[in-house]
């Protein structure tokens, strides 16, 4: 048995072939980029610009140790832990953690 295709039916199948056809197009597309790619100074530069900031070299190399003191909360478990961390030039460093 031939069944008849309407006109109708015909022109929803168009539609959406041609919808389809023109978004596999778009998509294929290469996006044209609004924005211009952001140049950041080199890393070195950064660096010297803080160790200026900071007083120089001079001023850095008279530090000899530093103790650094922080807390860490963990939260539900109603837990804080103290720390200190002592550190000295060359290369020696230790920390206390002490629970609350």
């Amino acid at each position: 048995m031939i069944r008849k295709i309407s006109t109708r039916s015909k022109s929803r199948r168009a539609d959406v072939l041609g919808l389809a056809l023109a978004a596999l197009v778009a998509a294929s597309q290469p996006r044209p980029r609004s924005r211009q790619p952001r140049s950041f100074p080199p890393a070195a530069s950064i660096l010297e610009r803080y160790v200026e900031a900071a007083g120089g070299k001079a001023a850095h190399d008279l530090l000899k140790n530093r103790v650094t003191r922080f807390s860490t909360e963990f939260v539900g478990m109603g837990v804080t832990i103290d720390t200190t961390v002592h550190a000295e030039r060359p290369n020696h460093a230790y920390s206390m953690s002490n629970p609350r």
